[in-house]
């Protein structure tokens, strides 16, 4: 992400110009895009998201988390000419610095959208444990002001609600009446022409999402399997 994020950020632009007089525009766009082709999000192994809180400014206030031993070892910043600027481990890192190994669930270091979220896997009386990569974890007081608690099912339909999209494979992953294999699954002409589909999210139930499809469709995708996530989220909203 962090090599190609200016590219993306134009194409998610480009995508939302769209109207919905335009669906079939929009379908044709989004599979055939070569920059940009369909793959799901992290699998969510935690228990739980923990993200900036509301009024937490990015701009104004630095991010920083500890180790188990209670020892700095992040430090989030911004910096007017150097964009967001990440210390981790004692080694400093820029915006879109691709080498960079933080690398939480969600992390856009784009000083003019900034998004982060990271994974919770365990918590103490005090403390929640977070991912900071696959292999590294920090520790974030819960007394912490600038950070909140978010169950996944808030965290997903934040990121997937109107104005926020997502989008699915409706081959694989085919529209339904309810949120149930069995169901009856709603039926589109244009699935055997354009598989990728965007939609806005409504609700949720367990591993199914009910979502407004860019037709103007209302029916049930699947957003996970398990751990596995199955649709692709955009954060440039």
């Amino acid at each position: 992400m962090k090599k190609i994020i200016t590219s993306i950020t134009v194409i998610f632009l480009s995508l939302n110009c769209y109207s919905q007089n335009d669906n079939s525009a929009h379908l044709h766009y989004l599979n055939q895009l070569l920059e940009y082709p369909f793959s799901t999000e992290k699998n969510i192994q935690g228990i739980c998201f923990i993200t900036p809180s509301n009024d937490f400014d990015y701009h104004q206030d630095s991010i920083i988390l500890n180790d188990k031993d209670n020892n700095p070892i992040v430090r989030i910043a911004f910096d007017d000419s150097l964009g967001v600027v990440t210390n981790f481990n004692g080694k400093v890192f820029k915006s879109f610095d691709s080498s960079n190994p933080f690398s939480p669930w969600l992390w856009v270091d784009n000083p003019d959208y900034f998004r982060l979220s990271f994974e919770c896997t365990d918590s103490t009386e005090n403390l929640y444990k977070v991912k900071l990569n696959e292999n590294e974890f920090g520790w974030i007081k819960k007394k912490d002001k600038n950070f909140k608690k978010e169950t996944i099912k808030e965290f997903i339909l934040k990121w997937t609600m109107e104005p926020m999209h997502l989008d699915f494979n409706r081959v694989t992953n085919p529209l339904k009446k309810e949120p149930k294999y069995s169901s009856i699954v709603i039926e589109n002409p244009k699935v055997s022409k354009y598989k990728i589909w965007k939609a806005e999210s409504i609700d949720m139930e367990g591993d199914w999402v009910k979502v407004k499809t860019v037709l103007g469709e209302i029916g049930w995708i699947r957003w996970r399997d398990g751990e596995k996530v199955l649709i692709r989220i955009d954060y440039a909203c």
